[in-house]
């Protein structure tokens, strides 16, 4: 509230993966009870969601609209919306069901070009056909040319720094996401996730001065989803209210 001028997404969540620091739905385990498990919690890992859930799509709009709404009420305006470990792209019914959720709620949903070789990345990707990205980029989605979500931190800080000032080095001409963890370690972060010290790394890569310079050297621009939500899709054609 205090900077609204940032980029604040919303992380779109079926899955409770840690082993002991855990969170169920939002729209209530009666109201969405093929999300949960036998501790009230949402699935651990992708598959299970997909199981429990089934065709029941009804009950992914309902727990995403939940989690959008009580985002809202607690005073974020969201810039983007993604998904949490992938779960709402690795099927195409959930997918489809979140496109719209996006155009509903007014939020670009993180979406990407067509590239043949997404067939290879997973086969649950089949269903992103080059119709498909040209279907939402004429409703106005914002199509990023790549993703790099790959973690490329090292045994010690200076390997990590090295790892990630060659990727940007090799970035190629176009709008690039690259996903980061960033955290401080802490002691309790230490009791929610071993890879603590990962995100602890890419924390300090990405506010060393050094790396500021290297982003120059290389010619990148800095950009967040509100310059793309604003320059395509708040400029898109709103009479188009669904998509799938």
């Amino acid at each position: 509230k205090e900077n609204p001028d940032l980029d604040m997404g919303l992380h779109l969540t079926l899955t409770s993966e840690w082993s002991v620091y855990r969170w169920g739905p939002v729209a209530g385990r009666s109201v969405v009870p093929g999300l949960v498990d036998d501790e009230g919690y949402l699935w651990r890992n992708v598959m299970q969601v997909y199981q429990g859930v089934g065709g029941a799509t009804d009950q992914i709009e309902q727990e995403l609209q939940a989690q959008i709404d009580l985002a809202r009420k607690q005073g974020l305006v969201p810039t983007h919306i993604d998904s949490h470990m992938g779960t709402l792209y690795y099927n195409g019914s959930y997918f489809k069901v979140v496109c719209n959720l996006a155009l509903k709620n007014d939020i670009p949903f993180m979406v990407f070009k067509y590239r043949p070789e997404l067939q290879g990345v997973h086969p649950a990707l089949g269903y992103y056909t080059q119709e498909v990205a040209d279907t939402l980029e004429a409703a106005g989605f914002p199509l990023l040319d790549m993703l790099i979500q790959e973690e490329q931190v090292g045994d010690t800080y200076e390997e990590g720094f090295a790892n990630y000032s060659k990727v940007i080095s090799e970035l190629p001409v176009g709008v690039t996401l690259m996903i980061l963890h960033l955290g401080i370690d802490s002691p309790e972060f230490k009791h929610i996730t071993g890879r603590h010290w990962a995100r602890d790394q890419q924390y300090r890569i990405f506010t060393d001065p050094k790396m500021k310079e290297h982003l120059e050297k290389e010619n990148i621009t800095l950009i967040g989803w509100r310059e793309l939500k604003e320059a395509i899709w708040d400029k898109r054609d709103k009479s188009i209210k669904k998509v799938f």
